[in-house]
């Protein structure tokens, strides 16, 4: 994913969940280094995360497929 295609998100991001620009970017490259990380080693978590890690990396997982989704 390209700067331009994060950026694109970051703004879904914000305008979905009323987040400021900045932390709507932010959790757009952190999904994007997330994808990164499961096509290194599969859907499988990192076995080299820590528990943190993991829980942060599954909680921005929700909150953008959340902010992504279609809203009806």
């Amino acid at each position: 994913m390209d700067m331009y295609q994060i950026t694109r998100r970051g703004q879904r991001i914000a305008g979905s969940l009323a987040v400021p620009y900045e932390a709507a970017v932010l959790a757009a490259q952190t999904l994007n280094q997330e994808y990164r990380r499961r096509d290194e080693f599969g859907w499988e978590p990192d076995p080299t995360a820590t528990p943190y890690e993991q829980n942060q990396s599954e909680r921005m997982s929700r909150l953008v497929s959340l902010a992504l989704a279609p809203t009806c």
